[in-house]
């Protein structure tokens, strides 16, 4: 059955800040009055404090308090410990880059989510392109390499933890590169991603992480369906494995995804879903035409879907977010799956309208979803419009009806970008990667299941947001376990 949500509308103020060259400072709160967010109207006010500077992992160490620098990290390790303590309850992880050219440095830097406070940072020899948790074994793994697909097919693949001295390197192997963080697939011992591309099909690497990572098989898929994103769903307990969802989109393909409309005269592209379950067994991987599903169709101009998954309970959410056609209404759709088996909920797809008093779609722009994040306590869906509207939906996605909350994503250039969720401060953090204009910002869930609020951290009513000055965030990923911290 389609749920209709009525939609609140929030108004989110912006704290600004400076940038500097290699220097990560701590930003200062300014106390401000305001209110949460959650009715209709409502905005928002500041507060917080300063972080903590820490050890980082082979090289010096850096030392900082409130409104202090925080000096460069060493250098990653193999196969040795930095020294430093375990982080018991969440993290942040960003990966950036400072400087350009020969002068170009990489970082992963670790943030408390309570703070946003910098804990610590660990430099990588080359630039990071991609970043996965698995929460089984709370281990981190750091693809790096040169961007592209030109020049050098692998990169070194970092595995560790994130402890207080930064990134602990226990592991280094060259591995072929992702083509991209949103193509990575973690599950238990294994990882499935794609590492190439091109008018034929797309090629995913199968990796086996049980001890030491190597490469044991690999996916093709045709072309007609290459692939927009994935996500993977481990496998319970400590068995190897799990099952991956694809969300497939391909406006190249004219003759197969770009065809009639099924309403008005404007030419639509068809986007697809499918999942495969990975054994501990499997290798050579193939994904049946059978199981690839169409899912809506999207106006030829540009529009783009979304994938995201809830972490914990083989009983949550997979969630593909699909902006509307232009020509028929406002509304956005969320079509839900089982995050176990796969298949379609039961309870349908959850619709909600991108409109806004102060904002409603433009009918000659395109319409994308540009982020989708998923609370897994909540059954709250994120999702974020690219330029149109340019804002943050919190949509409820469980069985009993609710409101929407739309907000201003705080983005220096006035669009979304993307969007993770940190479950032990319920915290959606929403960031763009551009190094002229980036954006790091954290809005609190301070709502219910239904009627969700939020507040811009740093604000009155909301925990502080530290975040280092000058931190350009390429990449950024939490720490989400397997038994969400859901009190």
């Amino acid at each position: 059955m389609r749920s209709s949500l009525k939609p609140i509308y929030l108004v989110l103020g912006l704290a600004g800040a400076c940038s500097l060259v290699n220097k990560f400072d701590p930003v200062n709160d300014v106390p401000a009055a305001g209110g949460t967010g959650g009715s209709a109207g409502a905005s928002s006010g500041a507060g917080g404090e300063a972080g903590i500077g820490a050890s980082s992992a082979t090289g010096g160490t850096s030392t900082g308090g409130t409104g202090g620098t925080i000096a460069e990290g060493g250098a990653a390790g193999d196969n040795g410990s930095n020294g430093g303590t375990p982080i018991k309850n969440g993290v942040v992880v960003v990966a950036t880059t400072t400087g350009t050219g020969a002068t170009a440095k990489h970082f992963v830097v670790l943030l408390d989510p309570t703070t946003g406070g910098e804990i610590a940072r660990t430099q990588t020899t080359l630039t990071v392109l991609a970043l996965a948790y698995e929460a089984a074994r709370d281990k981190w793994f750091v693809f790096t390499g040169t961007p592209g697909q030109s020049g050098d097919a692998t990169g070194p693949l970092l595995v560790g933890t994130m402890n207080s001295a930064g990134f602990d390197v226990e592991q280094t192997v060259l591995v072929a590169k992702p083509t991209n963080q949103n193509t990575v697939a973690i599950l238990n011992q294994r990882i499935l991603y794609r590492s190439a591309f091109n008018t034929t099909e797309d090629t995913l690497t199968l990796l086996d992480t049980s001890s030491a990572v190597k490469a044991i098989g690999k996916l093709t898929i045709p072309y007609k369906y290459s692939i927009v994103s994935s996500v993977g769903r481990p496998a319970s307990g400590s068995t190897a494995g799990g099952r991956v969802f694809f969300l497939h989109q391909n406006f190249n393909d004219a003759i197969d995804n770009c065809v009639a409309p099924d309403a008005g005269s404007e030419q639509a592209c068809s986007v697809y879903y499918s999942s495969l379950n990975i054994l501990a067994t499997d290798k050579n991987l193939t994904l049946p035409p059978a199981t690839i599903s169409t899912v809506a169709q999207l106006d030829l101009d540009g529009s783009f879907a979304a994938l995201a998954i809830q972490s914990g309970s083989s009983s949550n959410t997979v969630a593909v977010v699909v902006p509307p056609r232009r020509i028929i209404n406002a509304n956005a759709t969320i079509f839900r799956y089982n995050a176990g088996t796969g298949a379609v909920a039961p309870a349908g797809p959850v619709s909600f309208s991108l409109d806004t008093p102060g904002k409603k779609i433009d009918p000659t722009a395109s319409i994308s979803i540009a982020a989708v994040a998923l609370d897994p306590c909540n059954d709250l869906a994120f999702a974020g419009e690219l330029a149109n509207t340019g804002l943050l939906y919190a949509v409820p996605i469980g069985a009993a009806a609710g409101t929407v909350a739309a907000f201003d994503p705080q983005s220096k250039g006035g669009t979304v970008g993307n969007a993770i969720y940190e479950p032990y401060t319920k915290t959606l953090i929403h960031y763009i990667n551009d190094v002229t204009n980036p954006s790091l910002s954290g809005f609190q869930m301070t709502g219910t299941a239904t009627v969700p609020a939020v507040t811009l951290r740093g604000k009155a009513g909301a925990l502080p947001w530290m975040i280092p000055n000058g931190l350009v965030p390429l990449i950024v990923a939490a720490k989400n376990p397997d038994d969400p911290p859901c009190n």
